[in-house]
């Protein structure tokens, strides 16, 4: 059986362990399976994950949370299954807000390839665990919980 350093394995690397073939994914599984538009997928799950973190550490039921976010219970429901194709990048910023977390959009001059940079950087451990996302594109996004 071949030994393998996984700390050296690079996006797209293949093997097998056990009988059991493997390829080292990229980091956007929306992009791994060829769906459209991975960056904004995997932003907004990205948002999704903190929101539902968010709402478990406050205890708080689909209904009760509909109510506070403004929304129906029925989003909720899609919210926490990761169903997000109805609900915007924008309408997700704006609970953030709303369940009172800072959220920063920072646009600067690329100096060699333009990136999307997403940034959750939760202080209390009931959160979702810190996540980055490096994606080519035009604009780079930021969103950092700093209270």
């Amino acid at each position: 059986m071949k030994k393998f350093n996984f700390s050296q394995l690079r996006p797209g690397d293949k093997g097998e362990i056990d009988g059991m073939a493997f390829e080292v994914g990229s980091g956007n599984i929306f992009r791994d399976l060829g769906l459209p538009d991975p960056e904004l997928r995997l932003a907004k799950s990205i948002l999704a994950r903190q929101i539902n973190a968010i709402i478990r550490s406050k205890g708080w039921t689909q209904k009760k949370a509909a109510e506070a976010l403004g929304t129906s219970q029925p989003t909720i429901s899609l919210l926490k299954k990761g169903m997000l194709k109805s609900i915007t990048y924008d309408r997700l910023i704006s609970w953030l807000v709303t369940l009172k977390q800072n959220v920063t959009i920072t646009v600067s001059p690329a100096v060699r390839n333009a990136r999307v940079e997403i940034e959750v950087v939760p202080r209390d451990p009931n959160f979702a665990s810190p996540m980055r996302v490096y994606e080519r594109s035009a604009r780079t996004y930021k969103k950092r919980r700093t209270d």
